[in-house]
């Protein structure tokens, strides 16, 4: 995924997306804009582009329990599924802010073990 810019996805007829607080092209790739030009660049990309709508039965609540391991005492948490990010992701990174508060440094996936339990 690369960045792009709001002109050229416009000029090059790239397929527009928005999701919600930004908007990509149909590749993955980022469209961004300068500050001052803000206000055109989101009024000509919300013309252009396909509101993606998050199914809203996958998207539910589960609370997650990550065992003990060498660096942290048992962790349970409760974190929702999004449109953006899988429940997987979301669980990481409440973990990694744990851990972080812990002053460890973070990883770059759960740690074996992990339960994820629908509420």
């Amino acid at each position: 995924m690369a960045n792009i810019y709001w002109r050229d996805a416009i000029n090059k007829n790239m397929g527009i997306v928005d999701r919600g607080a930004s908007y990509t092209t149909t590749n993955g790739d980022l469209i961004f804009w300068h500050g001052q030009e803000a206000l055109e660049a989101q009024q000509t990309l919300a013309k252009a582009s396909k509101k993606v709508v998050p199914k809203q039965d996958n998207v539910g609540k589960y609370r997650v329990k990550v065992p003990a391991t060498k660096d942290m005492s048992p962790y349970t948490d409760i974190v929702k599924e999004s449109s953006n990010e899988t429940l997987a992701q979301n669980a990481l990174w409440h973990y990694n802010n744990a851990r972080a508060h812990d002053g460890l440094s973070p990883l770059s996936r759960m740690p074996v073990g992990t339960k994820y339990v629908k509420i």
